[in-house]
């Protein structure tokens, strides 16, 4: 595959656009200019530069993925009806099309596996400036003037650097990131840093979408026999130790919703369970975390009740443009769009017919990992490469339970970016095993 100009240069550049929705989040996908992403140019930019029709040719073509054409074919034509009908929000809402086209990018922009081992240097990157990111949420309050506001499409304002708005998810990769990249030769270390990132995202962040990530993580690593159930013990064992040790001491440390201690992460941790069953949580304490739970069932019944009302809504959705829910998340009367939960927007927004080919699309991506991790590799670079970005992809399926991740470019763009590249190499292997026989 063809790059014009410094190949180099270009992945540097577009793994900066990628470390920047990591990391910056809301602010950074609301940055834009003219009312234009910079997210969007810089793929309109990516997609001109690759070129287009023949990279797209060669992804349909080696990796069997019609699905994609169609699935793009598709929303854009539906996103650029209801523009015409409600303006720019309908682009905005139909970002999760968009995006998904930076599964080209990262298949496109590496044509060999020295570039694609060259990732374990970007990962290791992440690892550290999480840890960085650690000490500055400690310290949020006497540095974020420093840091540019932005105001969001919507009207809502928030610091570019410091609005923490993805770093909870960052940190639970930066996790298994460290765990991939270990040392063998200092277990215990690598160990502790794993557990150190999760336990951070935990304390800070406070959601109950970080403990779903982190389990079904674990489990994947443990599936693929990459952790022993004794260091997992080991690890359990290690964080309950110190939230019973910050009880004892009345240590206190201000979280996003509360002071976190055995009791609330405890607690807190149930209130996953509440729609389902009738569990012993404080109600005065966790009104909050209780009434979001709440008002999302509520959100999520009136999506599918919507989806169902009439044959048009079925099939292809409400369409986009205007909010699926009637909720307003600020003073400022900003209404909350969607009903944090992907697979309700997907429903909401393209119908039972658009997540069918959603599902297909998806399911073609997780057909692809399994086979890789099928292959034997000699490279031990490339298996961790491959192991590390399938955890990213569970964090944001997993989370999509919960949240809208998927409508967030911030997460939407790093998933598809990272798919691409498994596709990459699925290509790379295929092509080396045809020129060895």
């Amino acid at each position: 595959m063809m790059i014009y100009g410094d190949n180099k240069n270009f992945i540097s550049f577009i793994l900066i656009i990628i470390f920047c929705n990591l990391f910056f989040g809301n602010a950074f996908h609301n940055l834009g200019f003219f009312g234009l992403p910079l997210n969007e140019i810089i793929l309109l930019f990516s997609l001109i530069k690759i070129g287009f029709f023949k990279s797209f040719k060669n992804l349909v073509k080696y990796n069997q993925l019609n699905i994609f054409f169609i699935y793009i074919f598709f929303g854009a034509l539906y996103i650029l009806y209801n523009s015409l009908i409600n303006g720019i929000w309908a682009i905005r809402d139909g970002l999760f099309i968009i995006d998904s086209l930076y599964l080209l990018i990262g298949y496109s922009i590496f044509n060999t596996f020295d570039e694609i081992k060259k990732l374990i240097k970007f990962f290791k990157i992440i690892v550290v400036f999480s840890i960085l990111y650690i000490f500055i949420f400690l310290l949020k309050s006497e540095i974020e003037f420093i840091s540019p506001v932005i105001t969001t499409y919507s009207g809502n304002k928030t610091s570019l650097f410091f609005n923490f708005f993805s770093i909870k998810f960052t940190f639970i990769f930066s996790a298994f990131i460290s765990f991939f990249l270990k040392d063998n030769s200092n277990k215990i270390k690598s160990l502790l840093l794993l557990f150190f990132l999760i336990f951070a995202a935990f304390i800070f962040f406070q959601s109950r979408m970080t403990y779903l990530s982190v389990i079904f993580c674990f489990l994947y690593i443990y599936i693929i026999n990459e952790i022993k159930l004794r260091d997992v013990i080991f690890g359990i064992t290690l964080v309950t130790l110190i939230l019973l040790l910050v009880s004892f001491f009345q240590v206190e440390i201000k979280g996003r919703f509360g002071f976190f201690n055995i009791k609330f992460f405890y607690q807190h941790f149930l209130t996953l369970f509440s729609p389902f069953f009738d569990i012993g949580i404080d109600k005065s304490e966790f009104k909050g975390q209780l009434g979001s739970v709440s008002d999302r069932l509520g959100w999520w019944k009136s999506v599918l009740y919507s989806s169902t009302n009439d044959i048009k809504s079925f099939f292809i959705g409400s369409g986009f443009g205007k909010p699926l829910i009637n909720f307003y998340s600020s003073s400022l009367n900003i209404p909350a769009r969607e009903p944090h939960n992907s697979f309700l927007t997907i429903i909401g927004r393209i119908g039972f017919f658009g997540l069918f080919i959603w599902f297909i699309f998806h399911y073609k991506i997780y057909l692809n990992i399994l086979n890789l991790i099928k292959e034997n590799y000699n490279d031990k670079d490339i298996i961790s490469v491959v192991l590390i970005i399938n955890c990213y992809l569970i964090i944001i399926i997993v989370s999509s339970l919960g949240d809208s991740m998927f409508q967030f470019p911030c997460f939407a763009i790093p998933f598809y970016f990272f798919s691409g590249i498994l596709f990459k190499i699925h290509y790379l292997k295929f092509n080396n095993s045809i020129i060895k026989s």
